[in-house]
């Protein structure tokens, strides 16, 4: 190894010099021609200089040598740093990997006192637990010492830690505590019926705010107050929106229970400022352990309360979250409510049970101990965490689900909601984030919300569309799970048939793809061209509402100066057609186009038949005109041979319904004169725009044993475009252009969809 006193930077300079040119160093310098430098040769024109210019490259090499050099650590064997670590007192050296010991190591070098700050800490919390009974009732002292010694175990099994502390705050036996918690669960169902009782009488406070917080209070006493909690959430800890979304997103409901609302006979803190060791043995045994004792009689009066307000407000406002913010014991109260809640069953045919309430329940703890006696199925069901942090005095005790914030300096209301990484917890836990759990589940609960509201209002527009609203929210859902299975739910859905009729159309339209090609070489006869000397080709496929002339027009003049365009036609129903009342734009216009338009379209494959086959003569129409085309500038190049022809590219632009038809014009095409067409196939490229797949053209690869044609596509799907509730074209690519909806010219009017057409199409 190299120390770092044998090394600068001049010297791995040097050793990166010499490596360049170590070839070098073998030859004398040509007189006349170059000169000596530093042990090799330079064109005479150039000037030795000593400080030697290296490239970014070098420069990495260089630092990497310096690095490396100067890390004392690299190396050496796992023991040689366990016997260090020993040497300079790391805790818990023996368990700790090489990785670690070496980070330990390295971080000791540059703050020599960490080690030291963290005994020390160790050291205060150690006699913290010793000594936190001393005034307190002396049979709580035993007690507390059997929770030091229990609450080490809690991590391998936090239910049986947490269940063993419980017995031994209530002074019982572990046997008896797992008997009392087994009665309690069986007192549920009766304590679900209090509770419904309570929740007629419940007053609930009117507000527009989206989302309810109800603020559990714990030890009253000592400052842990629903009201104290509420005014700190309120109160902004800056002017970002993040803070300010507190107050202005929530109706924030203060909760307490008078019963644990103590008192001690000793000073919260002694004259230095910390916690007074009585005065945590006193909360302990009147506080958790008078919540605990309370499960003897199978119930705690508070969750009862607590239960009968969450259900109350769950009723009174559907689609509001029912967000909790609990403190110390406060916690506790909450999760039997939650249990509590569980069991209370709807009073009303279009009311929520308790168990559908569990889904819309975001939870926060703020330091609460967990003693496994709320421990059901349910919890599966909630989001819930307890944040806490090493300086809360009760940190001791087993926690549920815990977030460990070290920045946190003490156990009380105000140490926590003062703290900016507790109020991003408290957001991520609240849903402030989508991405979160929380905000996952409100966006869903949301746009169930929406999707019955569309439904009603569109049942009143359209007949049928509805039911139509209906199933494609479901589509939604299934699409991400399972794209093919939604591609056939779609079909099904638009044309009013089922997933067996959608089989059974797939397998007719696969088998009827060779009929279709002889009568599209039958057609190509026919058809006329214009005069172009260009081998960039667009043909426009216009669809429902949108016209093939409006993508020409629409056409960004950068992509027009490159290529050739063929207005091809319009597919689909012409707006005229539409009813007077549904107005562009709107959620009853779209879906009116999906269940006419996409319905119509997908109908023809699935009905009309051509040589006993169902496939579209107008599809049969547009392939011919692929072949057409291609066979036109197969003639210009036929001196080279077509499988050389590799540069000229036939584009389809094609719009809703109509990329339907593009897709199949590509299949057709396939088929058409042997490798002519397949050649002529492999050139066509499909842009299509607010066209979802609905899984009749062809869109698996296959294996790559017997691989299929798979119709080349790029599928742009605006994010506000209704029709990406449908899933896409499981092969294409999907660009999703931010703030555009159904409207060819906010597709086409969009940079980054103008960028995306010209490298993917026009290059």
């Amino acid at each position: 190894m190299i120390s770092l006193s044998l090394i600068d930077k001049k010297e791995a300079i040097e050793r990166l010099d010499s490596r360049r040119t170590r070839k070098k160093t073998q030859f004398e310098c040509t007189p006349g021609k170059s000169i000596p430098c530093k042990g090799v040769c330079i064109p005479k024109a150039r000037v030795c200089r000593d400080e030697v210019k290296l490239t970014p490259t070098e420069k990495r090499q260089v630092q990497t040598i310096i690095e490396r050099a100067s890390d004392k650590y690299e190396g050496r064997t796992i023991r040689d740093l366990q016997q260090e670590a020993r040497e300079r007192g790391v805790y818990r050296s023996n368990h700790l990997n090489k990785q670690q010991l070496t980070n330990v190591l390295k971080q000791l070098d540059k703050d020599p006192s960490a080690q030291e700050n963290l005994r020390r800490t160790l050291e205060k919390r150690r006699k913290t637990r010793e000594f936190a009974t001393k005034a307190a009732p002396k049979e709580l002292q035993k007690t507390w010492k059997a929770i030091q010694t229990v609450s080490k175990a809690y991590k391998q099994n936090p239910d049986q830690a947490g269940l063993i502390i419980a017995a031994g705050l209530m002074g019982v036996s572990a046997g008896i505590a797992n008997r009392i918690r087994d009665r309690h669960r069986e007192g549920l169902t009766e304590s679900a019926e209090i509770a419904l009782s309570r929740a007629k009488n419940v007053p609930i406070n009117r507000t527009n705010k989206p989302d309810l917080i109800f603020a559990v209070g714990g030890f009253g006493s000592t400052g842990s107050k629903g009201e104290k909690m509420r005014d700190l959430l309120e109160a902004p800890l800056d002017n970002t929106k993040g803070e300010q979304w507190f107050g202005k997103n929530h109706h924030i409901i203060p909760f307490n229970s008078p019963e644990f609302d103590i008192t001690t006979s000793s000073s919260k803190r002694n004259a230095d400022g910390k916690y007074n060791p009585a005065y945590l043995g006193e909360v302990s045994a009147k506080g958790f352990g008078k919540f605990l004792t309370n499960f003897r009689r199978s119930r705690n009066d508070a969750a009862v309360d607590l239960a009968a307000r969450l259900y109350a407000y769950g009723q009174r406002y559907p689609n509001k979250r029912l967000d909790i913010l609990a403190h110390g014991v406060g916690g506790n109260v909450t999760d039997e409510a939650v249990e509590i809640l569980s069991k209370m069953k709807r009073t009303t045919r279009k009311g929520q049970s308790g168990e559908q309430l569990l889904e819309r329940l975001n939870i926060a703890r703020l330091g609460s101990p967990f003693f496994g006696m709320m421990n059901g199925k349910q919890w599966k069901k909630v989001n819930h965490r307890t944040i806490t942090s090493n300086n809360d005095p009760f940190s001791i005790l087993p926690k549920r689900a815990a977030k460990w914030i070290g920045s946190v300096t003490g156990g009380e209301v105000e140490d926590y909601l003062k703290n900016p990484n507790v109020r991003d917890q408290l957001k991520e836990v609240f849903g402030y984030y989508s991405s979160s759990l929380s905000g996952s589940r409100i966006t869903e609960a949301r746009r169930k919300e929406s999707r019955a509201a569309i439904a009603s209002a569109l049942s009143t527009i359209s007949p049928g569309a509805g039911v139509l609203w209906t199933q494609i929210g479901k589509i939604q859902d299934k699409a991400r799970d399972n794209p093919a299975a939604a591609a056939a739910l779609s079909f099904a859905v638009v044309t009013g048939t089922s997933v067996a009729a959608y089989k059974q159309a797939k397998s007719k339209y696969n088998r009827g793809l060779n009929n279709a090609s002889f009568a599209a070489e039958n057609a190509v006869k026919d058809i006329k061209l214009g005069r172009t000397q260009r081998e960039n080709i667009t043909i426009a496929v216009g669809g429902t509402g949108i016209a093939s002339q409006a993508i020409l027009d629409n056409l960004p003049q950068e992509i027009k100066d490159r290529t050739y365009t063929i207005n091809a036609q319009d597919y689909g129903v012409s707006t005229a057609d539409v009813p007077n009342n549904l107005k562009p734009g709107t959620k009853a216009y779209a879906t009116y186009l999906a269940a006419n338009g996409f319905g119509g379209q997908l109908n023809k494959i699935a009905k009309s038949q051509f040589g006993g086959e169902p496939i579209d003569p107008e599809a049969i129409q547009l392939a011919a005109l692929l072949v057409k085309q291609g066979s036109k500038i197969y003639g210009r190049r036929r001196n080279r041979g077509f499988k050389d022809v590799n540069n000229y590219r036939l584009n389809i632009l094609a719009t809703g319904d109509g990329a339907i038809k593009a897709r199949m014009a590509m299949e057709i095409l396939e088929k058409m004169g042997g490798t002519r067409g397949r050649a002529i196939a492999k050139q066509v490229k499909l842009a299509s725009f607010g066209s979802p797949d609905f899984g009749i053209s062809n869109s698996d690869p296959g294996s790559p044993s017997r691989p299929k044609y798979v119709p080349s596509e790029v599928s742009y799907m605006g994010e506000k475009d209704f029709f990406g509730m449908f899933p896409s074209k499981r092969s294409a690519a999907v660009v999703r252009p931010t703030g555009v909806g159904h409207d060819i010219k906010e597709y086409l009017s969009n940079k980054e969809v103008q960028r995306n057409l010209i490298d993917n199409f026009y290059k």
